[in-house]
């Protein structure tokens, strides 16, 4: 619904004018009175009801706040004075939405998607051509779910019987080139965006590019699944999960030929694996993990909502109005709670363990890259190094991405003020 706010109509934003909407929006009908707006190219988009798509219709950068209220109201007769429009694209989804002057719309300047620097590895073509041929993996969603489940307890019981029984020796006595282990997980990564796209097909939806940017200053690679926002939540869940469901068809065929041919090289890229498809399944930050739980809950913006949950509950609490919690607001509080607990917990382990790291954490990237540019570089020195950074890593990563959003929101806030 749109904000029934009654504030007094002489609001000093009522002769501003209303900013133009990005290019390239395109607008979707998806169910129960519901539209996608979208941008591709920025990666953007947001569910809206009927009366903020028509808001949305109105709006060519050529009205003031005051005339788009009385022509929002000619055309859909519902009264919505300037200020509660200003508060509608100024504090909601939709201000995403709105263009910047010194916005270069090629960039992702979004809250949805927080990746930047983005190139392309493999564009839409290609990944459309390749996807195409695997798709028929992801056709039946029964035969999905059992496949998905038996190579998951194949893969890691083989992996716990494989580590502790007479190969283990055996594994010990060969090298393996650290170098081709890096090179075959890096391919992994790039086949489980792959299954992404592939489930994207297999459920009728066009899948974009794939490629390569940073998430909060950590690299990673991405498919541009944008379009499967079109789908019912049950339907996402499959593309949720097609990346972690082609790693474990692959992982079971590396184990294979790990059971025949006992190369360490296959048994540490399936260890790797694994360990990467476990923190995947991570809910409480931005990986799958956290879009299954979304898209099962059917609950868009988890985060976002989740926090305001604990506040409004430890409001009731408060007040000692037990009989106004909701049982949808309450399991999404603990959900917030729980979030930031372990994010606690991490920062916490961090600067009580790891303070020395911590520290000389830009120390040791500059000792990375000289020694990635030696002649006679010192693997061990450099694996060694990666070891000591990871916790400090972990611990500026989650200090970043919760800082970051933060900055820009405020950012956002003070560009629109100009705007209005």
């Amino acid at each position: 619904m749109l904000p029934e706010i009654n504030t007094p109509d002489h609001t000093p934003h009522v002769e501003a004018w209303v900013p133009k909407l990005t290019p390239n929006l395109n607008y979707d009908y998806v169910q129960n009175d519901q539209y996608l707006i979208s941008n591709r190219q920025k990666g953007i988009s947001a569910y809206v009801n009927s009366n903020v798509y028509n808001l949305l219709l109105l709006i060519d950068g050529k009205i003031r706040l005051k005339e788009l209220s009385v022509l929002y109201f000619e055309n859909q007769g519902i009264q919505l004075n300037p200020n509660g429009l200003f508060q509608l694209l100024n504090e909601g989804n939709l201000n995403r939405f709105l263009y910047k002057e010194n916005e270069d719309t090629g960039v992702d300047y979004s809250g949805l998607s927080q990746i930047f620097l983005k190139m392309t590895v493999v564009s839409e073509k290609y990944v459309w051509l390749i996807c195409e041929r695997i798709a028929c993996l992801y056709r039946s969603k029964l035969s999905c779910i059992l496949i998905l489940f038996i190579t998951t307890i194949f893969n890691f019981l083989s992996i716990y019987l494989y580590t502790h029984h007479s190969y283990q020796t055996r594994i010990a006595g060969t090298k393996a080139n650290i170098i081709l282990v890096y090179i075959f997980v890096l391919l992994s990564v790039i086949l489980h965006e792959f299954g992404h796209a592939a489930a994207c097909i297999a459920n009728g939806i066009k899948p974009g590019r794939i490629g390569f940017g940073f998430y909060m200053f950590n690299p990673v690679f991405f498919a541009d699944v944008n379009e499967a926002w079109k789908l019912p939540h049950k339907r996402r869940v499959m593309i949720d999960l097609g990346g972690i469901y082609i790693d474990m068809i692959v992982c079971s065929i590396l184990m294979i030929l790990l059971i025949y041919s006992n190369n360490e090289l296959i048994f540490k890229v399936i260890v790797a694996k694994l360990v990467i498809t476990i923190a995947n399944l991570n809910p409480f930050m931005r990986f799958d993990g956290y879009w299954i739980m979304s898209d099962i809950l059917n609950v868009t913006n988890l985060k976002t909502r989740s926090n305001k949950a604990i506040v409004k509950v430890a409001k009731m609490i408060k007040n000692f109005n037990y009989a106004a919690i909701h049982k949808a607001d309450f399991l999404l509080a603990l959900y917030g709670i729980i979030s930031w607990t372990i994010i606690g917990a991490i920062i916490f382990y961090a600067l009580h363990n790891n303070q020395t790291e911590i520290l000389n954490f830009p120390k040791d990237i500059v000792l990375i890259l000289i020694n990635l540019t030696a002649k006679n570089m010192v693997w061990h020195d450099l694996v060694m190094t990666l070891k000591r950074m990871f916790i400090p890593f972990i611990f500026y990563y989650l200090v970043i991405t919760f800082t970051i959003p933060y900055v820009k929101k405020k950012l956002n806030n003070n560009l629109l003020t100009k705007f209005f």
